[in-house]
């Protein structure tokens, strides 16, 4: 489990909450980065095609 500092203000134990997620992803990817896989689309089709790709 990641911990989570629920007694901090609203946004601040968002921003800590993400940032908690996010390093714990990251150090996952550095161990075995061969191993990762982006299966979530993370741009629209529109941004492809503004960028030339498709």
């Amino acid at each position: 489990p990641i911990p989570l500092d629920y007694d901090r203000p609203g946004d601040a134990a968002v921003l800590d909450g993400v940032t908690r997620v996010n390093k714990f992803m990251e150090a996952r990817v550095l161990e075995a980065p061969e191993q990762w896989f982006w299966a979530h689309r993370r741009w629209p089709k529109s941004a492809w095609r503004d960028a030339g790709v498709m």
